[in-house]
């Protein structure tokens, strides 16, 4: 009978580079933004108004580090490549584990760390542009301060924007007068309120569906574009009433 074994789980392009639910809690604290278009206007290929704050788009980006072109123009939702320590580190123990749920005797360390050193090298020959960690990293410090994200409908495209645009997507998104009013109560209190209120009506409170505090795991905010009888979507920077947000 095989038996399977947990192994870690590593992040995904998304998970470390895309920060748009920090942003739209610092927008929700009443903090504010400042323009990123400086550093922005330089992967364009075409010079931008004056009055329009930008968005890249990742497909179109190409840079000399041939893993920061994998990340632009990649899926978000690709893995980034662990480091080999941990790599060997899990390969030590699950070795170690199944010798020992099988009653096997256990190879020496020494022969497993020659036998991953030689699959290293034999795998590294033929890799090419993985992502690490530190390109995360160095990625990130090309747009300072922008904010990243998949765009709607299509998770495996990246976008960059300009922050500005983006809280003024949030404020015409939640802060219509006529759609929404401002409470005084603290994020726990209105979720209490709310799991009773459910609770009270159904007979269950249904945790999942508020979350914890500002934890929302049922909503979540994307940036869409306005289509007008138009499919040519592909440009690389958009006015900010050309962007709207789908609440799904």
């Amino acid at each position: 009978m095989t038996k399977q074994y947990n192994t870690t789980k590593y992040p995904s392009v998304m998970d470390s580079l895309c920060n748009h639910k920090e942003h739209a809690t610092r927008w929700a604290d009443g903090e504010s933004t400042t323009c990123t278009c400086s550093a922005m206007q330089q992967y364009l290929h075409r010079t931008p108004p004056e009055d329009q704050h930008l968005v890249l788009d990742g497909d179109t980006l190409t840079f000399q580090e041939k893993p920061l072109t994998s990340i632009a123009t990649g899926s978000p939702q690709n893995k980034i490549f662990p480091p080999h320590k941990e790599i060997y580190k899990t390969l030590l123990e699950a070795l170690t584990t199944w010798t020992r749920k099988n009653s096997l005797p256990s190879m020496l360390h020494t022969d497993i760390k020659d036998l991953w050193n030689r699959s290293r090298q034999v795998h590294n020959a033929f890799l090419h542009d993985h992502i690490t960690h530190k390109d995360i990293t160095r990625f990130e410090q090309l747009f300072p301060d922008a904010v990243f994200h998949n765009e709607d409908k299509r998770a495996t495209s990246l976008r960059i924007f300009c922050p500005v645009i983006y809280y003024e997507c949030l404020t015409n998104t939640f802060s219509d007068p006529l759609v929404f009013r401002k409470l005084d109560a603290c994020p726990a209190t209105i979720t209490n309120n709310t799991i009773a209120e459910i609770t009270n009506q159904f007979g269950k409170p249904y945790p999942w569906a508020l979350g914890s505090g500002r934890d929302l795991p049922n909503a979540y905010v994307l940036p869409k574009r306005k289509i007008k009888n138009s499919f040519a979507l592909a440009a690389q920077l958009s006015v900010s009433s050309q962007h709207l947000f789908d609440q799904c």
